[in-house]
């Protein structure tokens, strides 16, 4: 049979799991700014590798996550996409023209430049229903620009670095 505990033996017993939990939890505490920290050096030593996985990661999550399979907004991805693509080929249109009515170069050279020289930055619209406050959407245009920017410097490098023979450049 149990016998029943005395109030001196339940307080020695209340403070030796007490004691036991705050170990525990220093522990776990010092596991936790270790991993913390060897985060942190791995982000100063290889930044490109880190801003990746952290890509790879939201990738996952929202992939994970999902969509719904109707969605209710009205930019959807294939939407999204016909936008996106018509805006880039009317910049490139218009930076043509331009071109060729103040420089008076032919269209092939327009083109040609156009597509090596100059990548335009798009800015799309936001998809939302409208019903996000001012600020909200600032700061989400703000990073689509700042994300746009860094996207269109990744492509001129990119394009910088091929060779558009198939255009037949002139040799001036």
């Amino acid at each position: 049979m149990k016998r029943n505990l005395t109030k001196g033996e339940v307080e020695a017993e209340l403070a030796a799991r007490s004691f036991s939990i705050e170990q525990r939890l220093d522990s776990l505490e010092r596991e936790a700014l270790s991993v913390k920290e060897q985060v942190l050096q791995l982000i100063k030593k290889q930044p490109y590798i880190a801003a990746g996985g952290a890509l790879v990661a939201g990738a996952v999550l929202g992939w994970m996550v999902g969509r719904p399979k109707k969605s209710t907004d009205p930019f959807d991805v294939n939407e999204a996409h016909q936008l996106l693509v018509s805006r880039y080929v009317d910049a490139i249109s218009q930076d043509v023209r331009r071109r060729v009515d103040e420089e008076g170069i032919d269209a092939a050279k327009a083109t040609r430049d156009a597509l090596r020289n100059g990548v335009p930055l798009i800015v799309m619209p936001s998809g939302g229903a409208g019903g996000d406050s001012g600020l909200a959407n600032f700061i989400l245009t703000a990073i689509k620009t700042a994300l746009a920017i860094v996207v269109r410097s990744g492509v001129q490098n990119a394009l910088g670095q091929l060779e558009l023979d198939a255009f037949g450049e002139d040799e001036a």
